[in-house]
Protein backbone atom coordinates (compact mmCIF):
# COMPACT_ATOMS: atom_id res chain seq x y z
CA UNK A 1 0.00 0.00 0.00
CA UNK A 2 0.91 3.39 -0.51
CA UNK A 3 0.16 7.46 -0.53
CA UNK A 4 -0.80 9.02 -3.76
CA UNK A 5 2.57 10.47 -4.10
CA UNK A 6 4.13 6.88 -4.37
CA UNK A 7 5.36 7.30 -1.14
CA UNK A 8 5.24 4.09 1.19
CA UNK A 9 2.57 3.80 3.75
CA UNK A 10 4.79 1.58 6.16
CA UNK A 11 8.83 1.88 6.23
CA UNK A 12 10.61 -1.14 5.32
CA UNK A 13 11.85 -1.33 8.64
CA UNK A 14 8.36 -0.83 10.45
CA UNK A 15 7.36 -3.82 8.16
CA UNK A 16 10.39 -6.03 9.36
CA UNK A 17 9.98 -5.40 12.90
CA UNK A 18 6.09 -6.59 12.11
CA UNK A 19 7.26 -9.22 10.30
CA UNK A 20 9.96 -10.35 13.37
CA UNK A 21 7.26 -9.61 15.60
CA UNK A 22 5.16 -12.14 13.98
CA UNK A 23 7.49 -14.35 13.40
CA UNK A 24 8.48 -15.00 16.79
CA UNK A 25 4.77 -16.64 17.85
CA UNK A 26 4.95 -18.87 14.80
CA UNK A 27 7.51 -21.13 17.25
CA UNK A 28 6.99 -24.62 15.43
CA UNK A 29 8.56 -23.46 12.04
CA UNK A 30 11.09 -21.07 13.46
CA UNK A 31 12.88 -23.54 15.76
CA UNK A 32 12.74 -26.11 13.23
CA UNK A 33 15.44 -23.92 11.13
CA UNK A 34 17.38 -22.35 13.94
CA UNK A 35 20.88 -22.32 13.87
CA UNK A 36 23.57 -20.11 14.87
CA UNK A 37 23.49 -17.54 12.81
CA UNK A 38 19.92 -16.97 13.58
CA UNK A 39 20.73 -16.72 17.28
CA UNK A 40 23.89 -14.55 16.38
CA UNK A 41 21.07 -12.25 14.61
CA UNK A 42 18.41 -11.97 17.55
CA UNK A 43 21.94 -11.35 19.79
CA UNK A 44 23.44 -8.72 17.41
CA UNK A 45 20.33 -6.77 16.34
CA UNK A 46 20.24 -5.29 19.94
CA UNK A 47 23.53 -3.88 19.06
CA UNK A 48 22.33 -2.32 15.93
CA UNK A 49 19.67 -0.76 17.61
CA UNK A 50 22.20 0.69 19.75
CA UNK A 51 23.90 2.63 17.09
CA UNK A 52 26.67 0.00 17.20
CA UNK A 53 26.19 -1.47 13.95
CA UNK A 54 30.16 -1.85 13.36
CA UNK A 55 30.72 -3.95 16.13
CA UNK A 56 27.94 -5.66 15.20
CA UNK A 57 29.17 -6.39 11.98
CA UNK A 58 32.72 -6.88 13.39
CA UNK A 59 31.32 -9.74 15.42
CA UNK A 60 29.77 -11.62 12.55
CA UNK A 61 33.55 -12.18 11.16
CA UNK A 62 34.04 -14.22 14.59
CA UNK A 63 31.79 -16.27 13.57
CA UNK A 64 33.64 -20.05 13.24
CA UNK A 65 33.03 -20.94 9.33
CA UNK A 66 33.40 -24.23 8.53
CA UNK A 67 32.35 -24.42 5.12
CA UNK A 68 31.07 -22.38 1.88
CA UNK A 69 27.55 -22.56 2.79
CA UNK A 70 28.40 -20.90 6.24
CA UNK A 71 30.54 -17.49 4.72
CA UNK A 72 27.10 -17.27 2.58
CA UNK A 73 25.24 -17.84 6.02
CA UNK A 74 27.64 -14.86 7.74
CA UNK A 75 27.25 -12.62 5.05
CA UNK A 76 23.63 -13.25 5.02
CA UNK A 77 23.65 -11.83 8.35
CA UNK A 78 25.93 -9.19 7.76
CA UNK A 79 23.12 -8.04 5.63
CA UNK A 80 20.08 -8.15 7.50
CA UNK A 81 22.31 -6.17 10.15
CA UNK A 82 22.81 -3.70 7.85
CA UNK A 83 19.39 -3.78 6.59
CA UNK A 84 18.26 -3.18 10.22
CA UNK A 85 20.07 -0.42 10.30
CA UNK A 86 18.71 1.03 6.90
CA UNK A 87 22.07 0.83 5.03
CA UNK A 88 20.19 -0.88 2.03
CA UNK A 89 22.74 -0.20 -0.56
CA UNK A 90 25.17 -1.70 1.43
CA UNK A 91 22.73 -4.55 1.91
CA UNK A 92 22.21 -4.92 -1.39
CA UNK A 93 25.58 -5.07 -2.32
CA UNK A 94 26.53 -8.30 -0.28
CA UNK A 95 22.88 -9.84 -1.28
CA UNK A 96 24.07 -9.31 -5.38
CA UNK A 97 27.04 -11.37 -4.33
CA UNK A 98 24.62 -14.41 -2.97
CA UNK A 99 22.16 -13.71 -5.22
CA UNK A 100 25.11 -14.87 -7.94
CA UNK A 101 25.51 -17.82 -6.18
CA UNK A 102 22.14 -18.53 -5.82
CA UNK A 103 21.52 -18.97 -10.10
CA UNK A 104 25.26 -20.13 -10.46
CA UNK A 105 24.79 -23.31 -8.05
CA UNK A 106 21.32 -23.77 -8.19
CA UNK A 107 20.92 -23.20 -5.27
CA UNK A 108 17.08 -23.11 -5.31
CA UNK A 109 16.91 -26.51 -5.42
CA UNK A 110 18.78 -27.49 -2.41
CA UNK A 111 18.76 -24.90 0.30
CA UNK A 112 14.96 -23.51 -0.47
CA UNK A 113 15.04 -21.87 2.93
CA UNK A 114 18.40 -19.67 2.75
CA UNK A 115 17.52 -18.81 -1.09
CA UNK A 116 14.03 -18.06 -0.09
CA UNK A 117 15.43 -15.60 2.83
CA UNK A 118 18.30 -13.84 0.70
CA UNK A 119 15.34 -13.14 -2.32
CA UNK A 120 13.38 -11.48 0.70
CA UNK A 121 15.57 -9.20 2.10
CA UNK A 122 17.21 -8.71 -1.38
CA UNK A 123 13.26 -7.45 -2.51
CA UNK A 124 13.38 -5.47 0.48
CA UNK A 125 16.59 -3.34 -0.32
CA UNK A 126 15.09 -2.65 -4.01
CA UNK A 127 11.96 -1.87 -3.32
CA UNK A 128 13.44 0.47 -0.43
CA UNK A 129 15.95 1.77 -3.16
CA UNK A 130 13.28 2.16 -5.84
CA UNK A 131 12.34 5.46 -6.56
CA UNK A 132 9.30 5.25 -9.25
CA UNK A 133 6.95 2.46 -10.00
CA UNK A 134 8.79 1.12 -13.31
CA UNK A 135 12.61 2.13 -12.52
CA UNK A 136 15.19 -0.53 -12.17
CA UNK A 137 14.75 -1.01 -8.81
CA UNK A 138 11.34 -1.17 -8.53
CA UNK A 139 11.68 -4.28 -11.74
CA UNK A 140 14.37 -6.26 -10.13
CA UNK A 141 12.07 -6.78 -6.52
CA UNK A 142 9.03 -7.35 -9.02
CA UNK A 143 11.64 -10.32 -11.10
CA UNK A 144 12.64 -11.43 -7.19
CA UNK A 145 8.78 -12.00 -6.00
CA UNK A 146 8.21 -14.25 -8.97
CA UNK A 147 11.35 -16.35 -8.11
CA UNK A 148 10.22 -16.75 -4.52
CA UNK A 149 6.67 -17.64 -5.58
CA UNK A 150 8.14 -20.02 -7.96
CA UNK A 151 10.42 -21.66 -5.13
CA UNK A 152 7.97 -21.78 -1.94
CA UNK A 153 4.54 -19.95 -2.89
CA UNK A 154 3.02 -19.97 0.66
CA UNK A 155 6.62 -18.55 2.13
CA UNK A 156 6.06 -16.01 -0.45
CA UNK A 157 2.89 -14.90 0.31
CA UNK A 158 3.38 -14.79 4.13
CA UNK A 159 5.67 -12.14 3.57
CA UNK A 160 3.95 -9.62 0.78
Amino acid sequence: MQYDDSSALCSPVNKEFIRELANSFNTDSTSAQSNVFDEQYVELVDEVEKGQLSSALKKVDEITILNAFDKAQAQLLKAKLLIKSEHYEYALSLLNVLLEQINAHDLAQWQQCFCMEVWRFSKQCYASLSQTPEDEMSLAAKHISQQMMVTDPAQALSWV
